[in-house]
């Protein structure tokens, strides 16, 4: 029991969803990465997968990778969208609506957090990998293992940011973690920590792929080509 509790701390069942929406949303997501486990291994293509894609050095694959991800982000943000609405439309006279003022906030600074950070970034270095290498008449970027582990930063930091939806919560504090809301005064459970360390792990994979494509982009472009 000593070992338990030193590896789980302060961690209890109050870590889980309490609210229906937010436990709805829990468990659907967590049903939803267990069948897509479920499929690939019923399908037989894990072998593949790993050689194909997560191994893979290839600029135009990674390109897709980081645009699948940003597609799959932009649906989650798209659904904290219509919670939100719903939330406002809902909360009339005495009626407190889906959840509670805390729980909104949460929900607001996800949406801000995930459509700017993993969607938009995402799009963005996608769009940089299948096209880039082509107009400067490159093969390859630069680093083109640096270019993996970019994105496979910006990958955890997808995860961890998805985790406050089935243990701990999301910050309250913003998209851009406002102080004092973001201090240990006003946000004193797991929140920001979650924030913190999704956006510092996929921002030094966004800092890593700008330093490789600015040097592609100079280093690598075809002779003749200003």
């Amino acid at each position: 029991m000593n070992l338990f509790a030193d590896i789980l701390g302060k961690l209890s069942l109050d870590a889980l969803p309490q609210e229906m929406v937010t436990l709805g949303a829990g468990i659907g997501m967590t049903l939803g990465a267990l069948s897509l486990v479920a499929l690939v291994t019923y399908l037989k293509r894990w072998t593949w997968l790993w050689k194909e894609w997560i191994t893979s050095l290839d600029p135009k694959k990674i390109g897709v990778m980081y645009i699948i991800v940003a597609v799959v982000m932009m649906l989650r943000g798209f659904a904290d969208v219509i919670m939100m609405r719903l939330q406002q439309a809902l909360s009339v006279g005495d009626s407190n609506g889906l959840f509670t003022a805390d729980t909104f906030q949460q929900v607001f600074s996800a949406h801000g957090t995930i459509m700017i950070f993993f969607v938009a970034m995402g799009l963005m270095f996608g769009i940089i990998n299948l096209i880039v290498p082509l107009q400067i008449g490159a093969r390859d970027v630069a680093f083109p293992f640096l270019n993996s582990v970019s994105f496979w930063l910006f990958f955890a930091g997808m995860i961890i940011i998805n985790l406050p939806m089935v243990l701990g919560e999301f910050s309250a504090a913003g998209w851009l973690a406002y102080p004092p809301l973001s201090g240990i005064q006003y946000s004193p459970g797991v929140g920001v920590d979650y924030w913190i360390w999704s956006l510092q792990l996929s921002g030094i994979g966004s800092l890593l792929s700008g330093i490789n494509f600015i040097v592609t982009i100079l280093k690598m472009r075809t002779p003749g080509m200003k």
